[in-house]
């Protein structure tokens, strides 16, 4: 492809060439175009034209990134016997075509192969036959996973859609199905990537520099959906240059570890899961693409891979006439964070049942068990796993409350850090619920 040069949109996009990142070297031959969002700079769309995928029930032209374009490698290893196909084949990349373009096409969201995970464990396992009434489960060709044909899945996607019977209800998240269907240890398995006992995946968690990840996957009510971390994990340059990006970044290039080396918690790290998630909602925001800013980053050696993370500011300047820094939304990004804290104080139970609590660190910032059980053989903190420590992780969250101003033990808005944020009425209203700490 010759040197896909920052700057031309038609080739710049070679430089992740995502077809083939993600269903492997038999993607190449399928592969129409990089492509991507307009005037985006990267281009991390792959565009394939797979016959077999229209063959099989799915659409003949597929353009997606991500999980889309991948959703059987989710599955194959927890199917296990039942099915031949291998990971990064032709045969794969059917599965995968077909299954990305019927759920676009049902508007069904995955949450993040999370639905894909389950449907694979729940066949695998035996939990659908269990539970679904037994013309129900005839209904459904499964035999087709043993066989190779993915023509399984539009029928068996849009029966979930539908919503209108008991197999419907694995559409509705892993947290409703495994209460209903009595399999709640799934949640507690490495397999599952089950984050959250109250219901979401992982979403680049401890896998990206450890505690940092970890930190910010359970601050959301929800996937998190933050790649501000992952996009320095993942930019290709060497550690060296990453530990120098991140000591100018967030003050120590302690902050950011190698994969699976990660060393005990401290107040860079912190920093960096603060940054990552005021930058993440920032973006939000603004309407900007997290995968592609902020731009701590530089394709361009003349810069010594440097990026500017002043871009934002000086765009948001240019287009309102008003002056702007970066510390100025920096501190718009953690505003906005403590007010969607402040809201879910309102509507979250107690132990009890109770609405309303600010008791974030044992209601909400909570984990399943699997992150500190995985590879029983290895050390956590040592080379090779990226296990991680529970009285570690309680001291990153003490560190990253303090970030944003928050209450030390609660994890909840105080009327000192409302008041730095000057949100008097959400000062008021929480004061007058009762969910203002006393400091």
């Amino acid at each position: 492809t010759g040197e896909p040069k920052p700057g031309e949109i038609n080739t710049v996009g070679y430089r992740c060439m995502k077809s083939t990142k993600d269903d492997g070297p038999e993607a190449e031959k399928y592969t129409i175009k990089m492509n991507g969002c307009h005037s985006c700079p990267i281009h991390c769309y792959s565009d394939l034209r797979v016959e077999k995928s229209s063959a099989n029930g799915g659409y003949e032209t597929t353009g997606n990134t991500c999980v889309p374009n991948f959703p059987f490698k989710y599955m194959i290893k927890i199917l296990g016997d039942h099915t031949p196909v291998e990971d990064n084949t032709e045969e794969s990349l059917v599965w995968n075509q077909v299954m990305g373009s019927v759920v676009d096409d049902l508007g069904l969201w995955c949450n993040y192969a999370q639905l894909y995970r389950d449907i694979a464990h729940c066949y695998a396992t035996g939990v659908f036959e269990r539970v679904l009434p037994p013309e129900e489960y005839a209904e459904i060709p499964w035999e087709k996973f043993d066989n190779n044909d993915p023509s399984l899945m539009p029928q068996l996607l849009t029966k979930i859609a539908q919503n209108d019977s008991e197999l419907a209800y694995i559409g509705h998240g892993t947290y409703v199905w495994t209460e209903r269907w009595n399999d709640m240890d799934w949640n507690n398995t490495a397999a599952s990537c089950m984050i959250s006992p109250r219901g979401w995946p992982v979403h680049h968690s401890q896998e990206c520099f450890g505690q940092v990840g970890m930190l910010y996957n359970v601050m959301f009510n929800r996937d998190d959906m933050i790649h501000s971390a992952v996009n320095l994990q993942g930019c290709g340059l060497p550690i060296e240059l990453k530990k120098a990006i991140g000591a100018e970044i967030f003050g120590d290039e302690s902050a950011v570890d190698p994969d699976k080396n990660y060393t005990p918690m401290n107040e860079y790290k912190a920093n960096f899961a603060w940054w990552s998630i005021a930058t993440d909602v920032l973006h939000d925001s603004l309407t900007l693409c997290n995968w592609v800013w902020p731009m701590a980053m530089s394709p361009t050696a003349s810069r010594d891979y440097r990026g500017d993370l002043d871009l934002e500011a000086k765009f948001m300047t240019a287009v309102t006439g008003e002056d702007y820094t970066t510390e100025d939304l920096y501190k718009a990004g953690s505003k906005i964070m403590t007010l969607q804290r402040a809201n879910t104080a309102r509507g979250m139970t107690d132990a009890a049942g109770n609405m309303g609590t600010n008791d974030f660190r044992t209601i909400h910032d909570v984990y399943t068990e699997w992150p500190f059980t995985k590879d029983p053989d290895i050390e956590v903190f040592t080379e090779g796993t990226d296990k991680m420590d529970k009285d570690d992780i309680q001291t990153g969250l003490t560190m990253l409350y303090e970030c944003f101003g928050w209450d030390p033990e609660l994890g909840c808005p105080t009327a000192e850090c409302l008041d730095y944020y000057d949100m008097p009425d959400v000062k008021e209203d929480l004061a007058a619920r009762g969910l203002l700490p006393d400091a």
